[in-house]
């Protein structure tokens, strides 16, 4: 059990000197140490924005269908303000994820621009599953925007290390 600082709040990260491991997937792969608190940005950052864009959807979806049923706007225009809803809980939920894993400007504007592509291939996904393999895609649609910010925030620290 490593030590734990008591004035750490509960960290429980090892305090002793560990030697250095280089970056980079050749040395996770002979057993180099990882901090949890970075393997866990990925998850978070794919539930938080799946999260939100589904909770988005559900919002817009119910003021869209308040609007068709009182005010009898056409669904054309109803559809438009659900996907501009959607974006918009892409962005809120790349936003939060951010402030969840301590992330910076650059990792947030990567996970809103891969959770937006994200949310392209779900409405792709979604439309296709209309016409084939209706069991299966709709779980894959409600996974693309998180998978798309995951994809661009990790794109972003990347640059971020690499950049001078």
């Amino acid at each position: 059990m490593p030590d734990v600082d008591p004035g750490s709040n509960g960290d429980l990260r090892h305090t002793r000197r560990v030697r250095p491991v280089p970056a980079g997937r050749a040395a996770r792969a002979h057993g180099g140490h990882v901090d949890p608190a970075r393997r866990g940005r990925a998850v978070v950052t794919l539930a938080v924005v799946s999260a939100s864009t589904g909770a988005f959807l559900l919002l817009w979806s119910s003021i869209a269908g308040l609007l068709r049923h009182l005010a009898g706007v056409p669904v054309p225009a109803l559809f438009v303000l659900v996907v501009l809803g959607a974006f918009a809980g892409v962005w809120v939920g790349a936003w939060l994820a951010c402030r969840l894993t301590g992330g910076d400007r650059r990792r947030f504007i990567a996970s809103g621009i891969g959770g937006s592509v994200g949310l392209v291939a779900a409405v792709g996904a979604a439309f296709a599953s209309t016409r084939i393999l209706p069991a299966v895609l709709p779980l894959l649609a409600i996974l693309c925007p998180g998978a798309g910010a995951v994809l661009g925030a990790r794109a972003g620290e990347r640059e971020r290390r690499t950049a001078p």
